[in-house]
């Protein structure tokens, strides 16, 4: 696996909470202008002609269901796109050319895919999964998996059936009562 994938992954673990939170409430951007484009808006934090025209065209043909209000950033390394697409907030990562590098998706355990989420459970019986990061590199889709009971916590890596524990930490619930081990 990518070592930059890996990083995405285990990012996506802790950075979650963060994205949840962000979509509860109204989205505070800073000032950046907004354009219009085939019938739907989006902003940029440079000007619409220092956008790649093959990123943008790529995005659109490979995310055609995405919501309106995609916001485009530009740095060293490319164009990140965040953007809605059904109920989940996701990232689209582009290169400088404009070649499509990968997607990053977040989501609550209960929305987990089964591929990943049957193989989870049947290897750890008693963890509840929490939340779910996937990562799609145009050729395979990764998942990092967070999982949790009342004594442990445990970051997974998914990918093509094969499970690998990443992180492992105390829960601190050794005296949680039945009920709690339960969920």
């Amino acid at each position: 696996m990518k070592s930059s994938l890996i990083r995405l992954l285990i990012l996506g673990v802790f950075a979650f909470p963060l994205v949840v939170a962000g979509q509860q409430a109204p989205i505070a951007r800073p000032e950046t202008p907004e354009y219009w484009d085939a019938g739907h808006t989006f902003s940029s934090n440079v000007p619409i002609n220092e956008l790649s025209p093959r990123a943008f065209r790529r995005f659109h043909r490979r995310f055609e269901a995405a919501g309106p209000g995609e916001c485009w950033f530009k740095s060293a390394d490319g164009y990140q796109v965040s953007f809605r697409l059904g109920g989940s907030h996701e990232f689209a990562y582009f290169g400088l050319d404009g070649g499509f590098k990968c997607s990053v998706k977040y989501y609550q355990g209960s929305e987990v895919p089964a591929d990943p989420g049957d193989v989870v459970k049947r290897r750890f019986p008693g963890y509840r999964i929490g939340v779910v990061t996937e990562v799609n590199d145009g050729q395979k889709i990764f998942y990092t998996v967070q999982i949790l009971n009342p004594l442990f916590v445990k970051a997974l890596t998914v990918c093509d059936g094969r499970i690998e524990v990443t992180n492992e930490l105390n829960n601190g619930g050794a005296g949680a009562g039945p009920a709690e081990a339960s969920r």
